[in-house]
């Protein structure tokens, strides 16, 4: 799953010139829902001594980054545009949800920031949100009329990043408030294939009873049953078959079978699972090999013996 790779690449974007966590130096003591701004350490700017505003600048990321409420409510009263880009492509508003900086995130809140902005790789305050797991923020940003469905130019979306974490709270939230249970992102891929990829055995089975197609397949004809076989979750396979998936649906990429991704990675228990509901043992993939030839490839005499 392509998810996982990039999950976490906006709050690195963002924190990469600062050096700082979202939570900071304080973060033992900090929730990412606390009603406090959290300063790391560095108290509020001299006013006085802050730059002359120039109408339609960016709020400095200096001040955002640091919590500094006062200093951003400053440039805001002189004339700083409160949807400017600031740093990277990133929106004010993104920036002060990654780092935690939730005095800031009021303000602009309060001041009618563009819940919707976020980078330039498309990526939303309420994926941030995801991301960071501020699900009373997320609400909030939705109340305010942030896109439950917006995608990244990369695929990722809001349903599939708390799947990938297998976070049901969210998952339920979303679902509630407007997300389609079956809905892809570019690549194809789902909630169910995200959770699917993780092992999220719960939240597998919280979006089937929500009405997840079990055998729906991304643009590479990767359905769920070949992501849960990949990672080796054998109670999600189970889930799986229960729905009444395809066993034998082969990928575009290497023609490979749930059975021989199962096979390669050596997932015993979920190798035992598709041969006992009837997958094809003679299926070969793209290199003309089955899923035996995987097994015998890998000195796996276990494996040998079931699919001889």
């Amino acid at each position: 799953m392509r998810i996982v790779l990039t999950l976490a690449l906006p709050v690195l974007v963002i924190l990469a010139s600062t050096g700082c966590s979202p939570s900071g130096s304080n973060s033992a003591n900090a929730t990412s829902d606390s009603p406090d701004s959290i300063t790391f350490g560095r108290p509020s700017a001299d006013l006085a001594k802050l730059p002359k505003v120039t109408p339609g600048q960016a709020i400095p990321r200096e001040y955002i980054d640091s919590g500094d409420v006062e200093a951003v409510r400053y440039f805001l009263d002189g004339g700083a545009d409160i949807n400017a880009e600031v740093d990277m492509g990133i929106s004010a508003l993104m920036i002060a949800i990654a780092m935690s900086a939730n005095g800031v995130t009021d303000l602009l809140l309060e001041r009618g920031a563009d819940v919707n902005l976020g980078s330039k790789e498309g990526e939303t305050p309420l994926i941030s949100c995801a991301i960071t797991n501020k699900l009373p923020l997320a609400k909030r940003l939705v109340s305010l009329g942030a896109d439950v469905n917006a995608e990244s130019k990369h695929g990722r979306n809001a349903i599939g990043v708390v799947a990938h974490m297998g976070n049901d709270a969210w998952v339920t939230y979303l679902l509630d408030n407007g997300v389609d249970v079956d809905a892809a992102n570019k690549n194809g891929e789902t909630a169910l294939h995200a959770a699917c990829a993780q092992g999220r055995t719960n939240t597998v089975q919280l979006l089937l009873e929500r009405g997840a197609s079990a055998d729906q397949p991304d643009k590479l004809n990767r359905a769920p049953l070949i992501e849960a076989a990949h990672k080796g979750s054998a109670e999600c396979v189970k889930l799986l078959l229960a729905s009444g998936v395809d066993l034998n649906r082969v990928t575009k990429a290497y023609q490979e079978t749930p059975l021989i991704t199962a096979t390669q990675n050596q997932r015993t228990e979920v190798v035992k699972l598709l041969i006992a509901h009837g997958a094809d043992k003679s299926a070969k993939d793209n290199h003309g090999r089955t899923a035996l030839d995987h097994a015998e490839r890998k000195k796996d005499p276990e494996l040998v013996g079931l699919l001889e």
